[in-house]
């Protein structure tokens, strides 16, 4: 890993992946804690979500699309600028209502399906072919990071008020995009020709083509269906409905996660070439709902804490060993679209995942949450396993 940092490029990257995902992780507190005090059970906090699921869904082809097609480094530029003024719009409102946050989850979740793909595009141009999964390896790192510190500074700035908060999470994002403005733009990917329909159907034919990628992006699919709101809504609403502590408890679960992320990339990105990465990545993604299971039955937050770890450490590394599967079997000339149909099968059925938990939640409380969201987990990374070609990945 101290190799691929040494490149240039790549840390300039990788800084500005770690400051946006910080001012994202102060969002997750800050604007759960306003959702839930406006109303206060889980399914608040779920619309809110769902609001900025849909059109991240809806558009995350098509950020693969315009990452092949006007390089990666633009689209990246451009959603970091809509986010901060977004973020400045809502902060500068006299009072914020559930209103006002559907229309910034809208306009934020738009702009995550552009921001993903390109990242994960971007990173084999930075890289040699052998670094690649490292890389992969820090940014899953950059997240986990975020995750650590973007709760705490949360935390920090709503004790002084919560203009400071938004002040500070607009610092984030705009310190976000200067360094990707410091980025070579002859580091993005060369423009494609052709239509935007064309383009997404060679994106589709190439992963068709590959039962490997077809298998890892329909795990995914499961995968999310569980994890976005056992994790987005369970863990705030358990902290504050069942626990009842409030932002510090949202922060301590959250910067679990982060913790075991963390150690899940770091983890990942020591791992030696040459070894089934498949069967090491479905085992991952498994346990990562075996333990949220029984993270939803502790008493206490201390209690569940250590538990979320586990979990967020077994998905990191589950992760990882997927997008580099995928990233090195997809041919280079679609390689943002194929990742974008991979990031659709993780993070694209959102919408449905915080919706079934809002569901869940006012039915069976927000430990229901995290025991339905963990079970579909696991079963994703079953299903993964029950395929010999992906078992037999070698990375």
């Amino acid at each position: 890993m101290r190799t691929v940092l040494s490149r240039r490029d790549f840390r300039l990257l990788w800084g500005a992946d770690i400051t946006a995902l910080t001012g994202e992780f102060m969002q997750l507190v800050v604007l759960s804690g306003i959702a839930l005090s406006l109303a206060a059970r889980a399914s608040a906090w779920g619309w809110v979500l769902l609001a900025q699921a849909v059109p991240q869904a809806l558009l995350m082809p098509l950020g693969g699309a315009a990452a092949d097609r006007w390089g990666a480094r633009r689209v990246l530029i451009a959603a970091d600028l809509v986010v901060l003024c977004d973020l400045i719009w809502l902060g500068s409102r006299p009072s914020v209502t559930l209103g006002g946050l559907y229309i910034f989850a809208a306009v934020y979740g738009a702009c995550s399906a552009l921001v993903q793909p390109a990242i994960n595009a971007i990173v084999p141009d930075l890289l040699p072919e052998h670094e690649v999964q490292a890389g992969n390896a820090l940014m899953s790192v950059a997240t986990t990071v975020a995750q650590l510190a973007g709760p705490a500074l949360a935390v920090a700035f709503l004790a002084a008020g919560r203009t400071d908060a938004f002040a500070a999470m607009a610092a984030l994002w705009g310190a976000a995009t200067v360094l990707l403005l410091l980025l070579p733009p002859a580091a993005a990917a060369t423009p494609r020709a052709g239509g935007t329909w064309e383009q997404l159907s060679a994106g589709l034919r190439a992963a068709r083509a590959d039962p490997v990628i077809s298998t890892l992006v329909l795990a995914g699919a499961i995968f999310a269906c569980g994890y976005g709101g056992a994790v987005y809504v369970g863990l705030p609403a358990l902290a504050r409905l069942s626990f009842g502590t409030g932002n510090g408890g949202v922060g301590v679960l959250y910067g679990a996660n982060g913790a075991g992320l963390l150690l899940g990339g770091l983890a990942a990105g020591a791992l030696a070439r040459g070894r089934r990465r498949g069967l090491v990545g479905g085992i991952a993604i498994l346990g990562s709902g075996l333990w949220l299971i029984a993270g939803s039955a502790a008493g206490r937050v201390w209690l569940a804490a250590p538990l979320v770890l586990l979990s967020g450490l077994c998905w990191s590394v589950g992760l990882v060993m997927t997008v580099t599967a995928v990233q090195k079997r997809s041919p280079a000339d679609v390689r943002g679209r194929v990742l974008a149909l991979l990031t659709m099968g993780f993070f694209g059925l959102y919408p449905l995942s915080y919706l079934l938990a809002g569901l869940v939640g006012d039915a069976l409380g927000p430990r229901g949450i995290l025991a339905c969201g963990g079970g579909l987990m696991a079963a994703a990374g079953a299903f993964a396993l029950t395929r010999r070609d992906v078992r037999e990945v070698v990375l």
